[in-house]
């Protein structure tokens, strides 16, 4: 019932919209605790529920839930609306991603298409099967049959318990960049909640222009999203020099295996938050992010900068040469380092990685940085390998050297 109930509240105000009546009802007399996985059955349903408001004008939508098997049987939810319905035609491809209805009405309405086959995806996932059944004019019924035994102890279809909330300094200027009218509307009221300002982009390119435009103190950055996706957006501001270019950047995904969170690490992004998005991991993630980041600016290292080498570099480099030279390093090296500390200290590949990041880092003035660097590529040479807290500490020298560079440049500019 909470996890239902909560579907509800959460895309009422989007059905304010059109004006339907949105409930939801079990179809049979209660049966206890189910084991599940609440957080991608949450994320089905407001997919079913948000797609049914987009086409549903008045009329009204129905939440139904009932147990089509024994105690370890199945459980079906449907989610039936009085919209405009589908046409046959139209069924088979309803759950391909990026595809939506060609109607008028459909136009008329926000998002990509992703919705239907993300919870397709999730339902597979969860070794369950979505179907829906429709005619034009006479409505939709889309059904998810999911095998949810009963629960041994209180587990249930319920999220674990949510620790205390982060208390976070605001009002914060937040950028969304999330191409899901559903998503953006749940972050815009859990962010604006609590008394911050939301700035939305509907997709990545979107997202690197407004972060060049001005200064956020947090970027909530969606991974899946049409013309640019999320990491490559956080590659261009990261490397760019716009005025958010220093701004933490958080990964929000439907998904992400071990490898691809690493990419999103090389990518420039503070951590990643898996769909749909829990308030109470969200905001501690927050306050995490601009701790680490204002932690970081503040223990800069005079000593991991050489400011000489710097200036005379600036000054040997034509006026328009400068800006993308330094952004190209900046982007590069940082990727480059992020995977140099994940490399086997036996992998054949470290010695040419790190002699050419020593080079680098010379030129632009990162001494403490190369210097490690070509302590460990002395090491390989020696046939005396780094062991791997040596590689693992190489980010936070990175980190401190590039904080220090920008803090230089930044001093040059206001001179």
């Amino acid at each position: 019932p909470g996890l239902l109930e909560g579907v509800v509240q959460t895309t009422a105000p989007l059905a304010e919209r059109g004006h339907p009546r949105l409930t939801w009802v079990r179809v049979a007399p209660p049966r206890g605790l189910v084991q599940g996985d609440a957080r991608r059955l949450r994320h089905v349903l407001l997919n079913l529920v948000s797609n049914a408001v987009k086409f549903t004008r008045d009329g009204r939508i129905d939440i139904e839930v009932e147990r089509i098997g024994g105690e370890n049987g199945t459980i079906e939810f449907r989610v039936l609306d009085t919209g405009i319905g589908i046409a046959e035609a139209d069924i088979d491809r309803i759950f391909a991603d990026f595809e939506t209805l060609d109607s008028s009405y459909a136009r008329e309405t926000a998002g990509t298409g992703l919705g239907l086959g993300i919870a397709q995806r999730f339902t597979r996932l969860m070794g369950g099967s979505i179907g829906v059944e429709s005619e034009p004019g006479e409505g939709s019924l889309f059904w998810v049959r999911l095998p949810l035994p009963c629960a041994q102890r209180p587990a249930a279809l319920a999220d674990p318990a949510p620790g205390g909330s982060a208390a976070l300094p605001g009002p914060l200027e937040i950028l969304v960049v999330e191409d899901n009218e559903i998503n953006q509307f749940i972050l815009c009221q859990m962010l604006g909640s609590e008394g911050h300002r939301i700035t939305l982009a509907d997709n990545g390119r979107a997202g690197v222009a407004r972060a060049a435009e001005r200064r956020f103190d947090i970027i909530l950055m969606d991974i899946s999203m049409p013309e640019m996706d999320g990491a490559t957006a956080a590659r261009l501001i990261r490397g760019g020099d716009g005025a958010s270019a220093r701004s933490p950047i958080v990964a929000l995904t439907a998904h992400a295996f071990p490898e691809e969170r690493a990419q999103f690490e090389e990518a420039g992004m503070f951590a990643c938050l898996t769909k749909p998005i829990d308030k109470a991991l969200l905001l501690p993630t927050i306050a995490d992010a601009l701790h680490q980041t204002r932690t970081d600016t503040g223990r800069a290292d005079p000593a991991a900068l050489d400011a000489a080498l710097v200036d005379q570099l600036l000054a040997d480099l034509p006026g328009l040469a400068a800006g993308p030279l330094l952004s190209r390093f900046r982007d590069e090296t940082g990727r480059e380092i992020a995977r140099i500390a994940r490399l086997d200290p036996a992998d054949p590949d470290l010695l040419g990685s790190v002699h050419r990041c020593a080079g680098s880092c010379g030129t632009f003035g990162l001494v403490a940085l190369r210097d490690a660097l070509r302590e460990i590529e002395a090491g390989i040479k020696r046939a005396s390998p780094p062991d791997r807290a040596t590689l693992s500490a190489l980010p936070d020298l990175w980190r401190q050297g590039d904080t220090a560079l920008s803090d230089h440049l930044e001093r040059r500019s206001a001179a």
